[in-house]
This record gives structure tokens, C-alpha cells and sequence, in this order.
């Protein structure tokens, strides 16, 4: 998926990416930046391991972002973790109860929001800046 933003002549790549980061390490996200000429690379993930996972709690996605112009930004959101929040949800349905069913529910409420809330924090650090 991806979207455009316009940004202002004076936006900062290095500037977004401190800012995404800084942003999504206080909600207790991991962030692996790759930097590459005008744009980078995050991978943006949170619950990946353990129990919150094997309920389909655990978020991930890939968000790759470049100046196209002086003014446009396009931010492409790739890799969403998706696997685990059907596998749990059909589990809990067919065998065991509502309870895998409902984290399923949940960490595909997260993983949905996920690039928009990405997005709104791209917004205002373009609007900001």
C-alpha cells in the first residue's frame, strides 16, 4: 500500500526517521532503521515472540519511505503480520473457546491500525517541521 505526502522544502529524512523511532520505542516497539540515499527503511514490531504471539497479539510491519520531489514523500507500508492473528482466530473458533478468538480479534484491530497510526505520525512530523 502505499501513500503520498506532501512535505515542505525543508523535511528532513534523518529528522523523520529520530522521530518515528523515538516515537514508536516509547510504546515499546522494536525499530530496525535501514537508511538508504533520499528515504529508509523501518521495521516496526512489538509482541513478535512468546505467548503474546501464539495468541495473535504480536504487530509487524515494514514502512519504506523516500522524497520523490522537493514536496512528496511516498510512504509504502509492506510485510504486515498477518498469519498468526488467522491461524489463532480459526483455532479458537473451531476448538478452543472464545478466548484465543477475542486476542485474535484484538491483534487484528492493532495490526489494522498499525500503518495508520504510522502514517498520522508521518503527517505531523511533516506539518511540524
Amino acid at each position: 500500500m502505499e501513500r503520498i505526502v506532501h512535505i515542505q522544502d525543508n523535511f528532513s529524512i534523518e529528522g523523520l526517521t529520530e522521530f518515528l523511532v523515538r516515537a514508536y520505542h516509547i510504546k515499546g516497539y522494536s525499530v530496525i532503521v535501514n537508511k538508504f540515499g533520499t528515504g529508509a527503511q523501518l521495521e516496526i514490531s512489538k509482541n513478535t515472540y512468546g505467548i503474546a504471539s501464539i495468541l495473535g497479539l504480536s504487530e509487524s510491519i515494514r514502512v519504506t519511505y523516500s522524497i520523490l520531489s522537493p514536496s512528496t514523500l511516498s510512504v509504502v507500508f509492506s510485510d504486515d503480520k498477518w498469519t498468526d492473528k488467522i491461524v489463532v482466530g480459526a483455532i479458537g473458533a473451531v476448538c478452543c473457546g472464545w478466548i484465543p478468538t477475542i486476542t485474535a480479534a484484538v491483534g487484528a484491530f492493532n495490526q489494522y491500525n498499525l500503518p495508520r497510526n504510522i502514517l498520522e505520525n508521518i503527517n505531523v512530523y511533516s506539518i511540524s517541521n
